[in-house]
Formats: structure tokens, C-alpha cells, sequence
């Protein structure tokens, strides 16, 4: 949508802004637990993923999610809810997703919370729903228990630790990859160190632990947050030769966006813009800095000056405090 004012003297200004009539749902899935798991434990850790019609990523300022009833934590696009409580037998677990716009979605798995008395299996000990920081090691190490059919510890057995979601890495000295296999100590127990990925999320780094001869599905899950500020990436970057009137703002702004080390956005990073070439950035400013939104996102409008030229306005970006890490933006 577009203003265009005319004064006396003839001298014409504009000024636009941009809004999307959402009528569009989100989607939504459930990753974790799959689709008919069979688990022998009465609480679970559900993840999954949520997608809008949003530019930028999906966090809690722009969609919920709740998973039978409980509010999830919502992350880049991704959702947890840790510790849901099962009924023995069959359960219905249902993801709800509302954007801001009030637009819903739904989506729904079935699991079996299975009496495994009589059955050997695979105990989680600790290590579950931890964060860190993308591409560190979680403080505490991934550990379960092996037990026979009366939960005695049972050594000796082989038990292998697999990276079902993300590009982390799982370790057990001297191994590590994408899966290692380990031996239950004497006491039954085995234990793996997991290193995040590189994408952050809620609960989305996910591992699986499975032994020859037990039942049941056995995942582990964990958030990955966002790393320090790298660089502005130039690709992300909107404004490039825009024309306008001299002495009249320009119709769009300049936005950067600022990222980590694994692509992800920053948040609250402040960004000096400087103009060059007599443009100023509102109230006769030359300089202007601000900290990057929800989506690492920061957005400046440039006045022209009152020479006209071809890319004669220049803004230049950086973060605040370090050294120029961007090219300029011409008008």
C-alpha cells in the first residue's frame, strides 16, 4: 500500500508499507515418538516441526504449539514438550499449531506405552532433554541402564547410540560419528557423549538407543541454541540500487540480517548503519544503530539527498563494535 502527497510548490513525497492478508494454516508434525512406537516408559519427550507463511523463521512470537493440552516450547521452527505423561495402551498424542493470525492446525500419532514385565529392556537414566549451544558438547553424558526381565543390570551386552536428527556427533572414546557402539558395564549400564549440531531448535538434536533383542523405542532429545554473531551474510541482504525521489525517503528499507557460525539468526545484535553521500536516516541522522529482531533481522530507510546521481546514497552496515564486515548499499 501506497501514500503519495503533493504540496503547493509541487514537490511530491510517498510512503509505503506491506501487509499479507493470512488465511493459511500452519503445518505441523510430530518427529518424535514415531508413528506406532512402542515404548515401556509412562512419560516421552515429543518433538516435532512447525512451518507458517512467516519471512522469516517460526519461534514463539509467531506460532504455539500445544501437545495434548501442554504448551510447547517453540524454537526455529521446531517444538518440544518433555516428559508427556502416557496411559498404559494405546495413546492419541495431538499437536495443535496456531499462528497469529488464528489460523489452526493439527496433527496426531499413536503409541503404545507397553507393560514390559517379563521383557528385558532398555531404562533411560539421564542425559535427556538438555540444550547447549550449536556444535557443543551437552554438560551431562547420555546414559541407560540395561535390564532383564525382573530389571536386574545385565553386562556385557551390546548397545548402540545413533543420531536420528540434525549433523551431530555421538562419542564413546575412542569412537565417535554419526553412530558408535558401545558394552554395558558391569552394573548394565552404557553411556554416550553428544555433541550438537549446527541448526538450532527446540529438542530437535535427537538420539536413538537400540540393543539386539529389546523392545521398545528409546530417544533421546535436545535443544541446540543460537551461537555468538559471525558476519552479515550479503546474500540475505535487501536494498540494493534502489531508485527514489531526491529528498524523499525511499520506498522500502535496507535490512540485513545477521548469523552464527551454523547460518542460524541472532537476535538482539546491535547494527550501525551509516549513510554516505548526503542521505540521512531520518531526524538528519548519518548513523543509526539498532539490534537485530526475532529473525536476526535489522531494517533502516534511507532519506536521498537532494543530488540527484546514479547510486550517489550509500548505507553502509556493521555490527556495533567490530570491524566493518559488510560492503555499502547503494541508492
Amino acid at each position: 500500500m501506497t501514500a503519495t502527497a503533493t504540496d503547493a510548490g509541487g514537490a511530491v513525497g510517498s510512503g509505503s508499507v506491506t501487509v499479507t492478508l493470512d488465511t493459511t494454516a500452519p503445518t505441523i508434525r510430530i518427529d518424535a515418538p514415531t508413528e506406532g512406537a512402542i515404548l515401556t516408559t509412562a512419560q516421552v519427550t515429543v518433538t516435532g516441526m512447525i512451518n507458517d507463511i512467516v519471512t522469516g523463521t517460526v519461534n514463539a512470537e509467531q506460532a504455539t504449539v500445544t501437545v495434548n493440552g501442554v504448551p510447547a516450547a517453540v524454537s526455529n521452527r521446531s517444538f518440544v514438550v518433555g516428559d508427556l505423561l502416557l496411559a498404559r495402551g494405546l495413546n492419541t498424542i495431538t499437536a495443535v499449531a496456531r499462528d497469529r493470525a488464528g489460523n489452526q492446525s493439527q496433527t496426531s500419532i499413536h503409541v503404545t506405552f507397553q507393560d514390559v514385565a517379563g521383557q528385558q529392556r532398555i531404562v533411560m537414566l539421564s542425559g535427556n532433554n538438555q540444550s547447549g549451544m550449536i556444535g557443543t558438547t551437552l554438560p551431562e553424558p547420555l546414559v541407560v541402564s540395561i535390564q532383564d526381565a525382573f530389571g536386574r543390570p545385565l553386562p556385557g551386552r551390546p548397545v548402540t547410540f545413533t543420531v536420528a536428527r540434525t549433523d551431530g556427533v555421538v562419542k564413546a572414546f575412542p569412537d565417535e560419528g554419526r553412530s558408535v557402539s558401545v558394552v554395558s558395564d558391569d552394573r548394565g549400564q552404557a553411556s554416550a557423549i553428544f555433541q550438537l549440531g549446527t541448526r538450532t531448535g527446540a529438542g530437535n538434536n535427537q538420539v536413538s538407543v537400540t540393543s539386539p533383542g529389546f523392545v521398545g523405542e528409546l530417544m533421546f532429545c535436545a535443544s541446540a541454541t543460537v551461537g555468538p554473531p559471525v558476519h552479515i551474510n550479503p546474500a540475505a541482504v535487501m536494498g540494493e540500487t534502489f531508485v527514489g525521489i531526491v529528498g524523499s525517503p525511499l520506498s522500502m528499507p535496507f535490512v540485513v540480517i545477521v548469523l552464527d557460525a551454523g547460518g542460524n539468526p541472532v537476535s538482539g545484535v546491535p547494527v550501525t548503519f551509516a549513510a554516505q553521500g548526503g542521505g540521512h536516516l531520518g531526524e538528519g541522522r548519518t548513523t543509526v544503530t539498532m539490534p537485530t529482531d526475532s529473525d536476526g533481522k535489522a531494517a533502516v530507510t534511507l532519506t536521498l539527498s537532494e543530488q540527484p546521481g546514479i547510486s550517489n546514497n550509500i548505507v553502509a552496515s556493521r555490527r556495533a563494535a567490530s570491524p566493518p564486515g559488510r560492503p555499502p548499499r547503494r541508492a
